[in-house]
């Protein structure tokens, strides 16, 4: 059975997906996909009203779907943000109410990556026969064992490139980088995700991999998460 924190995110998203009616046909689950964008203002949108970014894609979306324009976010910062997304709980339930870094640098009042106790809304779509897809990067946990094919997703691309993550993630490697910033050109150097040809830039190949998760998918339900890797930081 569902926990109540997954059935109201079931609900928003389905609502969502399909606006115009609160009942599906049993034999046509809609696909979902979920976009999250790093340090996006509401005002760089097309449709919000930006005068110096361009986002067709995006407003027509808006334009024929739904928009909500209040509401509360899981936390201001990656790591909380995306284990309330995660989960449907309040982070201080889920121990992540600042961003990670590692368990020695850590504040001492959060855990040190998402529980795989946590019911996710991975698993909540897998336990209803969808296919299940994340991309870029994830934020809760730099284990082996804390990695999102662990919560519930089927395909999982991505990752860290910090030096931080690898040498969690592969103790007995030495780490191919010495640094905490995402490389935008490849090579990547992801914890999770092959490199692509030499100066590959990071949004179009999240971008594609995301498209070929539809593409193979299509002719079943699927939850896709796309995580946008600072294509908006400055």
């Amino acid at each position: 059975m569902l926990n109540d924190s997954i059935k109201i995110i079931l609900a928003s998203l389905l609502l969502v997906v399909n606006p115009g009616t609160l009942v599906m046909a049993v034999d046509s689950p809609p696909n979902v996909v979920f976009i999250l964008v790093d340090d996006l203002g509401w005002s760089d949108l097309g449709y919000m009203g930006s005068k110096i970014y361009e986002t067709p894609n995006v407003d027509k979306l808006a334009s024929e779907g739904m928009v909500l324009t209040d509401f509360y976010s899981g936390g201001p910062v990656c790591s909380p943000t995306r284990a309330s997304i995660m989960t449907g709980r309040s982070t201080a339930r889920t121990g992540i109410s600042t961003f990670l870094i590692t368990p020695d640098q850590d504040a001492d009042y959060v855990t040190h990556a998402l529980s795989l106790d946590e019911f996710t809304i991975g698993e909540a779509f897998k336990k209803n026969h969808y296919h299940t897809g994340y991309f870029g990067k994830w934020h809760l946990g730099y284990k082996q064992e804390d990695w999102v094919a662990n919560q519930g997703f089927d395909v999982a691309i991505g990752g860290l490139t910090s030096k931080n993550a690898w040498k969690m993630a592969y103790p007995d490697r030495e780490p191919p980088v010495d640094r905490l910033e995402t490389l935008m050109f490849s090579p990547h150097h992801f914890t999770h995700m092959d490199d692509g040809p030499v100066n590959e830039y990071l949004t179009d190949r999240l971008a594609n991999e995301t498209i070929k998760f539809i593409r193979d998918h299509k002719e079943h339900p699927f939850l896709l998460f796309s995580l946008s890797i600072r294509c908006t930081h400055p």
